[in-house]
């Protein structure tokens, strides 16, 4: 089973002759299914106009349009040119892939903290088309788009707030270059290093557990967590909760966090993850009753 990666001419021009193959192995009880998926990544160059998007929220780069086919389905993604390799590490690389032996025919319950442009949500889409997502994004610009890209898919659900472990109206700091380091916890200086960029808009939170409990969700299938800063007091919030979730998978921003993050979850397994530097990542855990 082959995965076709073919940017068009001008996108990721590196890559432009170059045919990228790998092998997603899915097992199901004792019998190896092989699913074929054919992904085939596009763009076409818009104006934020074109492209829906208010000009007053000062999109980082100009909104160009991913166009994704996989499994004969198609999917159109908007988002901000600089931020297209994103679509890659998310559907090709698998940033956040669930163990091989998942049963992926089964229907499963998503919950997205830190949407984005929906880019996650997609690939979950894609895993089983009747998986339903959750999606949190507090960010004008990025919560525009994530409507945008989710519209007319079944099953995708918007929710325009963050999480945390409190009720709150918080101050988000905008980066100037990429949406998905929106962050109501670190703030951002310009290439010098000197000057504080200080674009901010309010944004509304909920503690996540609480949230949750008013969602009437009994049970979660994945939780996936990339909320530039937040993602040990989301945990801190969903402790009492965690017997309900099956897997997690998030960003880490440094050691301590990284070690917070797993002493919340002792009772999980860690069945990958991903480094960036001695301070960054992705790690991707599992409920210990999963492990016979």
């Amino acid at each position: 089973m082959f995965l076709g990666f073919k940017p068009a001419a001008g996108c990721w021009s590196n890559l432009a002759d170059c045919s990228i193959r790998f092998v997603v192995r899915l097992r199901l009880c004792f019998l190896t299914l092989y699913f074929i998926k054919l992904l085939r990544i596009s763009k076409l160059e818009q104006n934020n106009q074109n492209a829906g998007i208010d000009d007053n929220y000062n999109a980082p780069s100009p909104i160009v349009q991913v166009n994704v086919e996989c499994n004969g389905v198609s999917y159109v993604i908007n988002i901000p040119k600089i931020e297209v390799p994103r679509v890659a590490t998310i559907l090709k690389k698998r940033e956040y892939a669930l163990p091989e032996n998942i049963d992926a025919t089964k229907p499963m319950v998503f919950l997205d903290a830190g949407a984005n442009v929906g880019v996650f949500a997609i690939y979950a889409k894609t895993l089983n088309p009747d998986n339903i997502v959750h999606c949190f994004e507090p960010a004008p610009l990025a919560l525009d788009l994530l409507r945008k890209n989710v519209k007319g898919l079944p099953g995708i659900y918007v929710h325009p707030l963050g999480l945390s472990n409190a009720d709150a109206e918080a101050v988000m700091n905008v980066h100037p270059y990429n949406t998905g380091e929106n962050s109501v916890m670190f703030k951002f200086k310009n290439e010098d290093k000197n000057t504080v960029i200080n674009d901010t808009v309010n944004v509304q939170l909920r503690d996540a557990a609480k949230h949750i409990d008013k969602m009437g969700l009994k049970h979660v299938d994945v939780l996936k967590i990339d909320t530039e800063g937040c993602e040990v007091i989301i945990l801190e919030s969903l402790e009492r909760k965690l017997d309900i979730i099956d897997y997690i998978m998030l960003e880490y921003h440094s050691e301590k966090d990284r070690r917070r993050i797993d002493d919340i979850l002792k009772d999980f397994h860690v069945y990958g993850s991903i480094t960036n530097g001695l301070a960054n990542g992705v790690v991707r855990y599992m409920n210990g009753r999963l492990v016979k």
